[in-house]
């Protein structure tokens, strides 16, 4: 946030967020996908974890 305020000044940046509640299964798909695992490996694990939820 300070490079930002520092690069381009405060009155000309804004903040802005937003709020994702994930469901088990839908996070651990995105994980996956981020550490690059296959699509069935993923499929099977988010399918183990929804059974033990």
């Amino acid at each position: 946030m300070r490079w930002v305020y520092e690069t381009y000044g405060r009155n000309h940046t804004a903040l802005c967020s937003t709020v994702i509640r994930y469901r088990t299964k839908g996070a651990v798909r995105d994980v996956g996908k981020a550490l690059g695992l296959p699509e069935d490996m993923t499929k099977l694990l988010s399918s183990q974890n929804s059974r033990s939820a």
